[in-house]
């Protein structure tokens, strides 16, 4: 029988290994929670921001089903946490940037608040853009310029009298690699001059002629640096047409710039598609809806794919009878900048 005196010693003397034990395990859990999240465990909104981008633009949170976590499934739940906050951090972000940097941007007139919803990434799949073209939702088109499928995009888009946006390619924080293939895409970049930036967006308009306005598709970097973002923007006030701020960086400065350039300028608040189970699509567009309650407007955005186009199909438009969905031209004829 062992006495208490000797138990108290044997515990002692192992209490080192326990402790390392508990640390070894709070460490994996650590690692393991920063390897799903891709983001590091601590950072600033701005940090964050800059570090998830490519999980917000380049569909790595929305590519969840490569992680093999099933819908509904622990790992799932844990996942769509994780985006949830970063999409929080990032909403934060916006707003806060938005109040510091000329209040909400838009006023609206009359009592309805507008929902304007983007779908970004026009330009590579034409018959799910067929199908897109179908839908009685009011929606506004953002077509990637230089893409094998961007003259045919544009073409189905004036058919069907559908408003469309210049979805401009632009430098990610991610895009270290000169190399790689999402820079060379990139029509802006760090160290560009004005003039070739101006340049750029003329090009753009020449493939896409009759757009009504122009956003980011990615771009941490370029929407940070008000070096890129001033000559972009004095292109489109040339043209006297509006700018829409994808906003896949709290750090953006684009929407600011846009303002003090004298441009009628919206900010994204919602990414719709980042999770593809409807459930989820659903909450972002609830969550949007009563954004738009609270302030007026707001603009969603989400993306050219299957399980999108299928959610947008099955959107009841008169549930949502407190708020009118509108296309970018009609909230900006409805809504002046303050």
């Amino acid at each position: 029988m062992v006495s208490s005196g000797s138990l108290w010693h044997h515990i002692r003397e192992r209490l080192p290994f326990f402790l390392v034990l508990l640390l070894a395990g709070v460490a994996y859990l650590v690692f393991t929670l920063h390897s799903f999240s891709g983001i590091p465990v601590e950072t600033s909104t701005a940090q964050t921001a800059g570090e998830v981008e490519t999980a917000l633009s380049e569909d790595i949170l929305g590519g969840w089903a490569s992680t093999g976590a099933a819908p509904g499934s622990g790992d799932a739940t844990l996942l769509e946490k994780q985006y949830l906050r970063i999409e929080s951090e990032l909403g934060s972000a916006r707003e806060g940037n938005a109040r510091e940097n000329g209040g909400t941007g838009l006023r609206c007139s009359g009592g309805t608040p507008l929902v304007a919803i983007v779908v970004d990434d026009f330009g590579y799949n034409l018959p799910l853009a067929r199908r897109f073209a179908g839908l009685e939702i009011s929606l506004t088109w953002a077509i990637i310029p230089g893409t094998s499928g961007t003259e045919a995009t544009r073409r189905l888009a004036e058919e069907k009298q559908l408003p469309y946006m210049i979805h401009l390619p632009m430098q990610a924080i991610s895009d270290t690699d000169k190399d790689a293939g999402t820079y060379k895409r990139s029509w802006i970049v760090e160290g560009m001059a004005s003039a070739d930036i101006r340049s750029a967006v003329r090009k753009a308009f020449v493939e896409l002629p009759e757009a009504v306005a122009l956003n980011n598709h990615r771009g941490s970097l370029a929407t940070s640096t008000w070096a890129l973002m001033e000559p972009l923007m004095c292109e489109l006030g040339a043209r006297h047409l509006p700018f829409v701020d994808s906003r896949t960086s709290g750090s953006s400065i684009a929407y600011e710039v846009a303002c003090r350039q004298g441009l009628d300028a919206a900010y994204n608040s919602v990414f719709l598609d980042h999770y593809t189970e409807r459930s989820f699509m659903q909450r972002q567009l609830d969550k949007a809806v009563s954004m738009a309650e609270r302030r007026g407007w707001v603009v969603v955005i989400c993306h050219n794919r299957p399980a999108t186009y299928d959610f947008l199909a099955s959107v009841d438009t008169d549930r949502y009878d407190s708020v009118e969905f509108v296309t970018i031209p009609q909230l900006f004829s409805r809504c002046s900048q303050q």
